[in-house]
């Protein structure tokens, strides 16, 4: 999704990029798209990707007739790419282009340090401009070559949900990791206390259409607790197992990851392939 964002953010006059921008957002850039009416589940995608794009995006100035100086990343050489709130009233509604000289491809040094701060205004004229370079782009500033990979993206957004509160779960991850157990079955012990697998509810929340209720037993719906540990089928299997402790924990709390948690330091193989093969027969229902 963020590689498709990318491509609308860069290529402005691709006929891909015209159709997404009529139909989501004509009087706007595509960092300031709102979500709209009845949106497709291509363009939900990737307007939920913009943060993490935003991140990585720099306009490369041509003409500066595209770039709004207020509301586009196009600085270089800091760490902040955007022009810093609160500014002057008359800057807002100014594009790059009125930065520049008349009649040459040059900063207006007398109107930038008119206009701004001293440290903006530094900023503002280290940004390089280069005469052979006559319309404005969207690059992509965690690559060389400027293009987007998936590689870079990835890394980049890994470097946001670290650094970000929003995106942090507590739990023993390192426990999960050192169980001694096949990698599929840890791999899948993650996913389930990070809530990460396609179950009914998860998929709803992705818009797609689908019954709620769990397919084994049709009696409740079908979350990541209803599966491993309150389906009748799941139950059965755990104490046939001789792990019903399991399902006692899972009672009294609606984390996955609680559920686990306190005997996750004793987990061996034999209780993580059991979990697997819970999940195994759910994944023919997709």
């Amino acid at each position: 999704m963020l590689q498709n964002k990318f491509g609308i953010s860069s290529r402005i006059h691709s006929l891909v990029t015209k159709l997404i921008k009529a139909r989501y957002f004509p009087h706007s850039s595509l960092f300031e798209a709102p979500l709209g009416y009845n949106p497709s589940f291509a363009w939900r995608s990737m307007w939920q990707a913009r943060q993490i794009l935003s991140l990585g995006c720099r306009w490369r100035i041509g003409s500066g007739d595209n770039i709004r100086v207020m509301h586009d990343p196009w600085l270089r050489g800091s760490a902040n790419r955007w022009v810093p709130s609160p500014q002057p009233a008359g800057v807002y509604q100014l594009s790059v282009r009125d930065l520049l000289h008349e009649n040459y491809k040059a900063w207006s040094i007398v109107k930038v340090q008119n206009l701004f701060s001293k440290d903006v205004a530094e900023n503002i004229l280290k940004t390089p401009l280069v005469s052979s370079v006559r319309e404005d782009k969207v690059v992509w500033e965690e690559e060389r070559n400027e293009c987007y990979s998936v590689k870079s993206g990835y890394k980049l957004a890994m470097r946001y949900i670290i650094g970000s509160d929003k995106y942090h779960v507590v739990g023993n991850w390192n426990g999960i990791w050192k169980a001694q157990a096949p990698h599929k079955a840890r791999h899948l012990l993650w996913r389930l206390c990070r809530g990460c697998l396609p179950t009914r509810s998860r998929l709803l929340e992705r818009r797609v259409e689908c019954t709620l209720n769990c397919l084994v037993c049709d009696e409740e719906i079908e979350d990541e607790l209803h599966i491993f540990f309150r389906c009748a089928v799941a139950r059965d299997s755990w104490c046939a197992a001789g792990l019903s402790s399991v399902l006692h924990n899972a009672t009294y709390t609606n984390q996955c990851s609680q559920v686990l948690a306190p005997g996750l330091r004793f987990l061996q193989s034999y209780e993580l392939v059991k979990a697997k093969r819970v999940w195994n027969p759910c994944r023919f229902f997709f």
